[in-house]
């Protein structure tokens, strides 16, 4: 469950980063 727990975390904030990336993108336009 550890491992599934880590996975879920880096998955999140690879999300986290994408929307953020995404929003200045956005922005920036």
């Amino acid at each position: 469950m550890l491992i599934v727990n880590q996975v879920v975390v880096m998955y999140t904030g690879i999300m986290q980063v994408f929307l953020v990336a995404a929003a200045l993108l956005a922005f920036a336009e």
